[in-house]
């Protein structure tokens, strides 16, 4: 019987390496408590890797650089690093500068942080128990990624202990008992399980830090090769990965071999460690439902990620490089920001070494636990990546198709039972168990089963590559492969090949086969030709319309063209953003899950529908922030994409004023002090910001957007009311009262109609007969030319009662010009002589007010008398988030101090007793003193007063 901890034994004695290694030996004084191997912190190797990387950047250490102390030349470290590798993420930055920071830290292993919480970490590990299936099968999916950073597997090839299936099954054996004792006893406890379990990791880091650090890159570089690699399907995976993942720009990853690399430091520094950290706990956080993490809330995965926390500072990782360190949000940020700036863009060239490692894990696991292959793990984390791979999975059997959805299902739907995640996690752990005391007999017949694999493989490439006398299964299948995907691509498009007509083309606004040819062109070679086609084409479909047309240009040239069939996911809830989608044909259902209060269930709710001309996907792009809905195509779209890095690059920018300025206009009302920064980033989503000149109407008359809540954040506008005044004489003396035409029936319709010239001006056809002042009046008004129009979102048609306000107000010209100008056919009422429409003002409203609640606005309009600028927020919005019934509150406060239809009237009568008063007051003295000399005019009066008196009469 051989327990995996002779695997540990092996590593720590062994003397034998490959190639120019085979002769190198370290020795290491270890203690229980603390490690006293090499560190390479303000060593020579550390000023060697720090001047080597500053050089590239063409910055000259400080003289100096050797009294400076360690803080401060982190600082200088960061400082420069970021100055010259800007396309470096902040999240990912304190990693990037790890890179430069060797060994093991040196601190005690009894020694416990300050920020230790113990309930805390004991939840984790509760947590991780209760989902140990799932995360076990994130962590080997993690191991692609890790293992895209060519100098980060070489260590692993050097080793020799994981390049075979069956090290490979050793090794991570004894990696998954390890972690099992982690979250399944108490590391700060000396003599505990996981206690002597990460000494002894620590013990080995340092072993192969030492040999790493005695020899050259260029020795390491030759003994990271591995001759004849299991590699089969690297040349589709190449061409998937190529065609789907992005482009690192210069300085993205310094140390990737697909980027440009700054310096190359050898492995298992600080960087390298806190990167392997991640590894356990980044896809767990970031996709928890892909791994069968359901109803896992912020609060479990904050206690799984400080686990993590303290298990990385026991291996050693200084704070300042803890991938865990961080918050919740953080640490999700800096792991979506790992996989799309870093490992998306080190898959578009992975080496032969990477697939020969990962087949040998794979194959290697399946000798204790029987699950995914190589293919199937791969196609379902590139699935999670929402990366598109066409010959990877036309190049798959049914079996592993099968696997494949089994796996799906599996993780999706089935372990949201907790009777079925009980059941996966036994059976993991009973894997283990059994696998830790197979017999010799045992692991004899699993070595023999191991070198059977490799040695077929070895034959097949051998005799392809040298012989040339038979083709390897890869090479024979692959014309088979690529003719199956040439098949389905053909009945997926075959819309495409239809014989088109312009004519339909041109009205349905589609999309033909020369312009998607052209919009399929990679950007990096697409000619001025087809820039300026694509440039016509969002002309053409009006799209990202709300940006400037500088910016629309430049979109151009890096944007992308997708289609998608019907019920395919294009985004999914929590996902990271990648892209920024518009519509160009087709419709798309938008949906989200969330919690019921109530009962505590999960529910689907559907939020709306989006068709050609819509955005989204902009948002979260923009506060870097996970998908906050699925959105599922309905039928057949097609979408114009932007990237992230374009979208930062073009028009993060720009949008970051316009909402700066939609946040700091929430900031003036009390009412919205009290939201979250959800609710905040959903108001902005759906609130604008209007301006309105002096005179125009905002809300009333048909005018106004009706389904908003309008609050003023600067100017002033004012609440007018008309009504309607019967004037009659009796005895010499004049008397008034209400018109109602509803109960008196008196008076007669006539229809007028009007024409709109193509330059604005507005004919009568049918003239009025009434009140020839008037008439003429209004038709000097209606001949001038419209200066500026009014918004089509507030236009509507006059009313009837309106024709006759504006009939009889005539000292309100501007408001007379808006209100006749715009309706192409209006309706007017004659009234008798008598009766007179009279304006009252009611109130006026100043920067803070609100309106628009659905407060009584029967025969009244709110007015500008000053240029105004609106912030307009949905009602139903609004309502939706009516807390402590804060509008209906508003609403009725608002009702209430507004004077009623017979108020205002009194207010009326009382006015006009009083001008009465007054004018007979004045003509009784000028009628006493007529006889004595007196010189005054009316000229003498200010003109101000005149207008006054006048407008009062």
């Amino acid at each position: 019987m051989k327990h995996p901890e002779s695997n540990d034994r092996e590593l720590l004695a062994d003397t034998k390496q490959s190639n120019d290694l085979s002769n190198e030996t370290e020795t290491t004084q270890l203690s229980g408590d603390k490690i006293s191997g090499k560190n390479y912190i303000n060593s020579d190797e550390q000023d060697r890797v720090i001047k080597e990387f500053f050089k590239q950047l063409n910055v000259n250490l400080p003289a100096d650089w050797e009294e400076i102390r360690d803080e401060e030349r982190r600082k200088l470290i960061c400082k420069w690093t970021s100055e010259g590798f800007p396309n470096i993420p902040k999240s990912l930055l304190s990693i990037t500068t790890g890179w430069m920071v060797h060994g093991d830290c040196g601190r005690p292993a009894d020694q416990v942080p300050d920020w230790l919480d113990r309930e805390k970490f004991k939840r984790g590990q509760k947590f991780a128990r209760d989902n140990m299936f799932g995360i076990y099968f994130s962590q080997l999916l993690t191991l692609f990624g890790l293992f895209s950073f060519e100098d980060g597997l070489k260590p692993m090839i050097v080793t020799g202990k994981s390049s075979e299936p069956y090290t490979a099954f050793k090794r991570y054996l004894s990696t998954g008992a390890r972690v099992r004792n982690w979250f399944t006893s108490d590391p700060w406890t000396k003599g505990t399980p996981a206690y002597n379990d990460i000494q002894t990791v620590r013990r080995m880091h340092t072993i192969v830090r030492n040999k790493l650090s005695s020899i050259s890159n260029e020795e390491i570089d030759k003994a990271g090769k591995i001759e004849n690699p299991w590699s089969p399907t690297r040349n589709i995976l190449l061409q998937d990965f190529r065609a789907e993942c992005p482009v690192a720009k210069s300085g993205q990853c310094p140390f990737s071999a697909g980027t440009v690399r700054a310096v190359r430091p050898k492995g298992l520094h600080q960087g390298e460690m806190a990167v392997t950290q991640g590894g356990f706990v980044c896809l767990a956080v970031v996709y928890p439902e892909a791994f069968g993490l359901h109803g896992a809330t912020d609060q479990d995965l904050d206690d799984f990620c400080h686990v993590w926390r303290g298990i990385g500072y026991l291996l050693g990782i200084e704070d300042e490089f803890n991938y865990c360190g961080g918050t919740l949000e953080e640490i999700k940020r800096l792991s979506a920001d790992y996989l799309n700036q870093w490992v998306k863009p080190n898959l578009r060239d992975i080496t032969p070494e990477w697939e020969h490692m990962m087949r040998c894990i794979t194959v290697g696991m399946q000798y204790y636990f029987p699950g995914s292959s190589y293919e199937v793990s791969l196609l379902y984390l590139t699935k999670l990546l929402n990366l598109d791979m066409p010959l990877l999975r036309s190049s798959l059997s049914y079996r592993d198709r099968f696997k494949f959805n089994i796996t799906k299902f599996i993780m999706y739907y089935t372990t949201r039972s907790p009777r079925v995640k009980e059941f996966l996690n036994s059976r993991l752990n009973k894997s283990i168990d059994r696998a830790l005391k197979f017999t010799e007999e045992k692991h004899s017949e699993l070595r023999k089963k191991s070198s059977k694999t490799l040695s077929a493989t070895v034959k097949e490439s051998f005799s392809y590559v040298q012989l040339k006398k038979k083709k390897s299964v890869g090479v024979k299948l692959k014309g088979k492969y690529l003719f199956r995907a040439a098949v389905r691509l053909v009945i997926e498009y075959k819309d495409w090949l239809q014989k088109e007509d312009n004519e339909i083309l041109k009205e349905e606004k589609s999309l033909s086969i020369q312009d998607r040819s052209v919009l399929l062109t990679s950007p990096n070679i697409r000619s001025k030709q087809d820039k300026v086609h694509i440039v016509q084409l969002i002309k053409k479909f009006n799209a990202f319309k709300k940006y400037p047309d500088k910016e629309r240009q430049l979109i151009a040239r890096v944007v992308y063209y997708k289609r998608f069939n019907a019920q395919r996911v294009i985004v999914k809830q929590n996902h990271p953003a990648e892209f920024m989608y518009f519509i160009v044909q087709g419709e798309v259902e938008l949906s989200k899950i969330e919690k019921d209060y109530i009962t505590g269930d999960m529910k689907e709710i559907h939020t709306g529908i989006l068709g050609p001309g819509d955005m989204f996907g902009e948002v979260a792009l923009l506060h870097s922030i996970s998908r906050s809905s699925t959105i599922i195509t309905k039928t057949a779209v097609d979408l114009f994409c932007l990237h992230k890095t374009d979208f930062d690059r073009l028009l993060k920018n720009i949008l970051l004023q316009n909402w700066t300025i939609l946040q700091d206009a929430l900031v003036n009302f009390n009412y919205f002090k009290s939201w979250d920064d959800t609710t905040v980033r959903e108001c902005c989503i759906l609130s604008k910001i209007k301006d309105f000149e002096a005179n125009e109407i905002l809300l009333g008359d048909g005018k106004g957007m009706v389904n908003y809540v309008y609050f003023v954040l600067s100017g002033t506008c004012r609440l007018i009311e008309h009504m309607l005044i019967l004037e009659e004489k009796h005895y010499g003396k004049m008397t008034y009262q209400l018109y109602d035409p509803d109960k008196l029936n008196t008076p007669q319709r006539s229809s007028k109609r009007l024409s709109r010239k193509s330059n604005g001006e507005i004919n009568f056809l049918n003239k009025p007969e009434e009140i020839p002042e008037v008439k003429e009046f209004t038709k000097k008004l209606l001949s001038q030319k419209i200066k500026n129009p009014m918004d089509c979102d507030r236009d509507s048609t006059i009313t009837a009662t309106l024709q006759d306000v504006v009939n009889q107000w005539h000292e309100i010209t501007d408001i007379t010009t808006a209100l006749m100008r715009k309706p192409s056919t209006l309706s007017d009422q004659t009234y008798p002589e008598a009766v007179r429409t009279i304006f009252i003002q009611i109130c006026e409203f100043h920067r803070g007010a609100c309106f628009g609640l659905g407060e009584e606005m029967r025969n009244r309009r709110i007015v500008s008398t000053t240029p105004v600028r609106c912030l307009l927020i949905p009602r139903y919005w609004l309502l939706e988030h009516n807390h402590a019934n804060i509008w209906q509150r508003v609403k009725v406060f608002m009702n209430s101090k507004y004077p009623t239809r017979d108020k205002l009237f009194q207010h009326f009568i009382t006015n006009k007793k009083w001008m009465e008063y007054k004018k007979q007051l004045l003509d009784d003295v000028l009628r006493r003193t007529k006889k004595s000399c007196n010189n005054t005019t009316i000229h003498d009066v200010p003109y101000s007063i005149r207008i006054n008196s006048t407008y009062n009469s």
